[in-house]
């Protein structure tokens, strides 16, 4: 048994030891965590077997960190705790038991309070990396701003500088278009000054031409005319049979009118087929002046010149063809187609048409007409005059020699050397009336391609050509 005074030497050397284990304890704590802690029985219970943080041959590295003085305090602490035990002593037992309820409440508050510290570790960490993102967002912002403003202020200066250069090349570009334009100016001026001229000049020698062939045509027809007067017995004699062939009706005038209605065609016809030559006259001077249709038959042309407005007088031999055209009130006179051209004053006529007449008419009676129109119509009138197309064999070898008063086939080749010679400035020709359209002949070669249109084309060609001449 012990005393009083060993049982309080005792005491305090327990109270000792349990100090210096308690201070044990909280170092344990701090390094290695909530794991190793005291139980009712005391300090004996934290071992190294206990502790997460020693295991995989890491235990003897953590027994050679322990100091001896740590492991002398633990025997002692667990010596005496055996002896107060055995003694007995209650209020040794009470104040282990107290100390070791405190020493796990500091451990759970320290627990606590280092989990405290990891969470506001944790919030303080997310405050620096949402503030590092912050100020990241506002530099890259601050540097586009920056950026944008920079490269503004370069475009900005780059537009200003090049409306510049683009103003000072517009003021040079104006500046030399106003001097080439000066001088274009200058120089086209001069230019039509010299054309005005040259077309002075040219109208004066167009009119000294012009006067000169109606010269010579005038003295033609009085070299001619002087010729028949000095051969007045032969030629007479001659001009007595021409009268006589022309005058001596062939066959009765409502019979050959009847004739012309079978072989011919009907009015309607005839009317579209010569409304081809409407713009002809349409395009001829001296619009006060007429248009004489030679020949007019049933007045199928007059009736068309009256619809398009187009002042005409007509002629025929055939007193039935006059009184048929008279019966539609048409101006058409009765007589001798050479005696009334002789009876017209000089340049009277815009126009003088006839259709399929100058077949019917003996050569020098024919050229008498040519010469006689040159003196009727007015400067720049035309003469149209259509027959039977003689180049077409189907016309000359059949649909010619219909009508028994055709006289001979006129080629176009011989009407236009004839206007020529008797005068006309220009001379040119019209063929119409197709009777066949050309067959497909693309099967064959090129060449005989050619040669079978050219013969469909002489067989089968245009009925009619229609010699076009202007004075």
């Amino acid at each position: 048994m012990l005393n009083d005074g060993n049982h309080a030497t005792l005491q305090r050397i327990h109270l000792c030891c349990i100090d210096i284990q308690a201070t044990d304890h909280v170092t344990q704590i701090g390094k290695t965590g909530p794991s190793c802690h005291a139980h009712v029985t005391g300090a004996d219970n934290c071992d190294t077997r206990h502790n997460p943080s020693v295991g995989n041959g890491q235990t003897s590295g953590a027994v050679r960190r322990t100091s001896i003085k740590t492991v002398f305090r633990r025997l002692l602490g667990r010596i005496f705790n055996r002896l107060a035990s055995l003694v007995g002593v209650p209020e040794i037992q009470t104040r282990l038991d107290t100390q070791t309820l405190s020493l796990e409440r500091f451990e759970r508050e320290a627990l606590a309070l280092k989990s405290r510290q990891q969470a506001h570790e944790r919030l303080v960490n997310k405050q620096i990396s949402e503030m590092v993102t912050d100020l990241k967002s506002e530099l890259i912002d601050h540097v586009d701003e920056v950026q944008k403003a920079q490269t503004s202020s370069m475009l900005q200066h780059a537009d200003e500088v090049q409306k510049a250069q683009t103003s000072s090349m517009l003021q040079h570009v104006e500046l030399v278009s106003n001097q080439v334009r000066d001088q274009t100016d200058d120089k086209l001026l001069g230019i039509k000054q010299m054309i005005s001229d040259q077309l002075l000049q040219h109208s004066v020698v167009q009119n000294q031409i012009s006067e000169i062939v109606s010269q010579l045509a005038r003295h033609r027809r009085y070299v001619d005319n002087l010729k028949i007067s000095t051969t007045a017995g032969s030629t007479q004699k001659v001009n007595d049979q021409l009268s006589h062939r022309i005058e001596s009706p062939m066959i009765d005038d409502a019979f050959y009118v009847a004739l012309e209605d079978f072989f011919r065609g009907s009015q309607e016809t005839i009317t579209e087929r010569q409304r081809m030559y409407v713009p002809i006259i349409r395009d001829t001077p001296a619009e006060q002046a007429y248009v004489l249709d030679l020949g007019c038959g049933r007045g199928e042309w007059l009736e068309l010149l009256r619809t398009e407005g187009i002042q005409a007088e007509g002629l025929d031999s055939n007193r039935a063809a006059v009184e048929e055209c008279r019966s539609k009130d048409l101006p058409v006179h009765h007589g001798d187609l050479v005696e009334y051209l002789k009876s017209l004053p000089d340049e009277s006529c815009r126009a003088i048409t006839l259709f399929q007449v100058l077949e019917h008419l003996p050569f020098p009676i024919l050229l008498e007409v040519f010469r006689e129109a040159t003196r009727v119509l007015v400067p720049g009138g035309v003469l149209i005059g259509e027959v039977p197309n003689s180049e077409t064999l189907l016309v000359a070898a059949t649909t010619f020699w219909i009508d028994p008063t055709h006289n001979r086939p006129l080629f176009p080749g011989l009407l236009k050397f004839l206007a020529r010679e008797t005068g006309f400035a220009r001379v040119e020709g019209m063929y119409s009336t197709p009777l066949q359209e050309p067959p497909e002949f693309s099967d064959n070669s090129g060449e005989l391609e050619r040669i079978l249109l050219d013969l469909h084309q002489r067989i089968y060609g245009h009925a009619d050509f229609a010699l076009v001449a202007w004075t």
